[in-house]
């Protein structure tokens, strides 16, 4: 997901200096000795011969047979002493200015009149990581990294043990498959829907053998790539054309019809498949407006199926799009690779002999979008549009109300489609300094989710295009069609909630880092507008703003990547906490962790 990855991101880049800070504390403990393991983090067993060493490159050792492994570290004098450093050697703080005050309990270090300051501290690291063959990358909030404080004398480390898809592609009439490629999709959430990416490809090998390697946990789908008829004997380039079409895991005409893979961590999954040759038919596509030398971005949907596995391409002699395929009815997507996008589509039917069809490629059209404040005080608005115009170096650019009002939003069309990660746009300023709104330029036809956070004050209302309702449907857009503007509403008349996950209640303050917990409210029926809350290592978060509305409330302690909260009937699987907020209402809730 786009903005939940986003925010875990910032958390990282904002809890650095608090991280840093809180190890500086104690300086006077520094430990010059750093002991750790490394763990399989499914069977909990030791990993021996990985190799651990510092983000900054400075430190590294080997874990014995044990998982094992010791390091040991060097006083010095520090100019900033306990400085840490964030994944990459970047400082996380400083001292600057006369007479600063630096140090703990212990004792306090003195900065001179040119802010410098001297004291002995260990030289040691402030984030490790670790990697074995056959284990898959960390992945923690801090990235790759795993934070060591330096008072810290053991340390843990967990790698999850790689899944792999292996198999074998037998060929019809014993052929060989030597050079057969073959895809792996995986199932990824994004925008809080369910998408399939490309997770790999691969050649079979001359015996047809085979191997994904290198894979996390999770839904997977494997097909065979088409592949003409290489052999010497059958394949005549001025007769007919054969080759062997996708044939998707196992044995299904299409995508959709392909067996789900479900990986665990350390997993390894056996897969044959037998594809079949069939005849090919030579295929052309004129092109209107496409130009000479012109990129093209081709999709192939088959009998109404959509997904990957069959292929054209453009041909550059006359700019149009050419190829082979089997019988069948198809329908061909074709964009150019440019700022200023056309599109165009067109319908092909293979009927036992060459198709041709011709495609005119249309430009994309300009959606406006207009922001209309219904706030109960105008004076606050005022200030936060005011906030918005100054710069971080303290400039203010300035400008009407009719500029400003458009900044209280970022919006966003993302492709509502199955394959891929989905095109974005951006609404951004229009052109002209005098126009009111914003402008989404030279959307291409589709059909597109929109996305709307508000920037400072209030809560998204309504977002509507003419009759539809874009929090409950989708935007379409057709090729070279005006579309009738997005007019988003903000009010703020939010709810606020102050909150606490029951589990976390005793377990620290409430001013440390990392966050302890990860609060979703998910609206019931629609899961567009989800809202995302952190809650501190003692469990509170506080919810501001909240639309008026019923909602599902699920607490994790790591971010749900993977919550398909756009999705109500995946919602319902949750035996989630259920919350009416009204306007204006002000109430307090515990929520307990929520069920994986």
């Amino acid at each position: 997901m786009l903005g939940i990855a986003c925010v875990v991101v910032c958390f990282a880049a904002m809890g650095g200096a608090l991280f840093a800070q809180q190890q500086t504390s104690g300086t006077a403990n520094e430990k010059t000795v750093l002991r750790g393991t490394v763990v399989n983090s499914v069977t909990h067993q030791p990993i021996g011969r990985a190799l651990v060493k510092s983000t900054d490159g400075r430190f590294a050792t080997m874990t014995n047979d044990r998982g094992r492994f010791e390091m040991v570290f060097k006083e010095k004098k520090n100019d900033s002493p306990g400085a840490p450093n964030l994944p990459g050697g970047t400082p996380a703080w400083f001292s600057t200015g006369a007479g600063t005050t630096v140090g703990n309990n212990a004792g306090a270090v003195t900065a001179g009149a040119g802010g410098q300051a001297q004291q002995m501290t260990v030289d040691r690291p402030d984030f490790l990581t670790a990697k074995r063959v056959g284990f898959l990358k960390q992945q923690t909030s801090w990235g790759e990294a795993i934070p060591v404080a330096r008072d810290q004398d053991e340390v843990t480390i967990s790698l999850t043990p790689e899944a792999k898809v292996v198999g074998h592609v037998t060929l019809a009439d014993g052929e060989g498959a030597a050079g057969m490629p073959l895809e792996l999709y995986r199932q990824a959430v994004s925008e809080g829907r369910v998408r399939w990416v490309n997770a790999g490809s691969v050649q079979a090998r001359s015996d047809g053998e085979f191997r994904f390697a290198d894979l996390e946990a999770g839904i997977y789908k494997l097909y065979s790539a088409e592949l003409p008829d290489r052999d010497p004997v059958t394949s005549d380039p001025r007769g007919q054309g054969y080759g062997y079409p996708p044939d998707y895991y196992p044995s299904a005409a299409d995508f959709a019809g392909g067996v789900v893979i479900h990986l665990a961590a350390g997993e390894t999954f056996q897969a044959n498949l037998t594809p079949e040759k069939r005849r090919y038919y030579p295929v052309h596509i004129g092109v209107n407006n496409g130009g000479r030398g012109q990129q093209f971005e081709i999709e192939v949907e088959r009998d109404g199926h959509p997904g990957p596995g069959f292929t054209l391409g453009p041909d550059f002699r006359d700019a149009s799009i050419g190829g082979m395929l089997p019988e069948g009815n198809y329908l061909v997507r074709i964009s150019t690779q440019s700022s200023n996008a056309l599109t165009g589509v067109v319908n092909l039917s293979v009927r036992g002999g060459p198709a041709e069809s011709m495609v005119t490629l249309l430009p994309g059209t300009d959606v406006e979008v207009r922001v209309n404040e219904e706030f109960g005080n105008s004076g606050e608005v005022e200030r936060a549009q005011r906030d918005i115009t100054v710069q971080p170096g303290g400039e203010s650019h300035g400008g009407s109300a009719k500029q400003l009002k458009p900044a209280l939003i970022r919006l966003q069309l993302v492709r509502a489609e199955e394959f891929g990660q989905g095109h974005v746009y951006m609404a951004q300023p229009a052109g002209d300094p005098q126009a009111e709104g914003l402008v989404i330029p030279n959307v291409t036809a589709g059909e597109y989710q929109v996305s709307v956070q508000t920037m400072q004050l209030g809560h998204v209302a309504a977002v509507r295009s003419g009759d539809t309702d874009l929090q409950n449907s989708n935007l379409v857009v057709g090729g070279g069609s005006s579309v009738p503007a997005i007019e988003v509403t903000l009010r703020d008349d939010g709810g606020e909630i102050d909150g606490s996950i029951v589990e976390l209640a005793n377990r620290g303050t409430g001013d440390g880092y990392p966050p302890a917990g990860f609060v979703y409210f998910v609206p019931v029926g629609s899961g567009r507008g989800m809202k995302l809350f952190v809650a501190q290592p003692n469990g509170d978060f506080q919810a501001a703003q909240l639309p008026p509305g019923t909602y599902r409330v699920l607490a994790f302690e790591r971010p749900k990547n993977d919550l398909e909260y756009a999705n109500d009937d995946a919602m319902r699987k949750y035996d989630a906490q259920m919350v009416t907020v009204l306007p204006g209402q002000k109430t307090k809730i515990r929520v307990s962790l929520s069920v994986e």
